[in-house]
């Protein structure tokens, strides 16, 4: 019977989304939005490659991508930031530490919809991160802020979120 369940692996979640995507292609029109998009989405491509991180899907102008090591997501978080501030854009960010349901690259299960709805939760250019990922970094260099409890839409509990404090120069 087991080799019938699907396997479990314990990831590091991100999700990310364009702040404003609507109202840029409305300023920018179809051709010079989708230029600026491939520009995007080759920003969080190569962040994504160089900090390990696996694409699963993407959808419009959000990605999902998970990790292995919680440093290693949240660095990346805070590169493609950076990168995409780069191409003029802003994202709101939500990275989750959460056991998930594996079917070959595939990754499912609740954990998946926690972190989205983490990353519906931060604001425009925020970073947030679950109870369970600042657990896992902490003493790091990754000061963050809390955020209070949130209710997650569709997903059970009280979740603690904390905002990853931007670095200054």
């Amino acid at each position: 019977m087991d080799r019938f369940l699907p396997g479990r692996a314990l990831l590091i979640l991100l999700f990310t989304d364009i702040v404003g995507s609507t109202e840029h292609l409305v300023e920018l029109g179809d051709e010079r939005w989708r230029t600026l998009l491939g520009r995007y989405r080759t920003a969080v491509r190569q962040e994504l490659s160089r900090y390990g991180g696996h694409e699963v899907d993407t959808a419009g102008d959000a990605f999902f991508a998970t990790f292995d090591r919680p440093t290693s997501g949240v660095t990346c978080a805070r590169a493609i930031r950076s990168a995409v501030m780069d191409v003029g854009l802003q994202l709101r960010t939500g990275v989750h530490l959460g056991e998930c349901e594996m079917r070959g690259e595939k990754v499912s299960g609740i954990e998946v919809h926690a972190a989205a709805r983490i990353m519906a939760t931060a604001g425009d250019g925020e970073i947030l991160l679950s109870n369970a990922v600042r657990e896992a970094i902490s003493g790091t260099d990754f000061p963050t802020t809390d955020r209070g409890h949130h209710a997650l839409k569709g997903v059970p509990g009280d979740w603690q979120l904390y905002a990853l404090v931007p670095r200054t120069a």
